[in-house]
């Protein structure tokens, strides 16, 4: 999804996802760095043994 979001997304749009502190964040966000994306903002919320963490990216540039 990620690596195709760019092409469909409107001029400073931003894309909504989610993540788990059990995954492999570092990972992740590798990824949503080499696709041309940069975490605009982010929020937490621990629910039962995790975090779950939404994160909003934008374009870089």
């Amino acid at each position: 999804f990620i690596g195709q979001a760019a092409e469909h997304l409107k001029t400073n749009g931003t894309i909504i996802t989610v993540e788990s502190s059990l995954a492999d964040s570092k990972a992740l966000h590798d990824f949503i760095d080499a696709n041309g994306f940069r975490i605009a903002d982010s929020e937490k919320a621990h629910i039962f043994f995790e975090d779950i963490v939404a994160l909003a990216l934008k374009k870089k540039g």
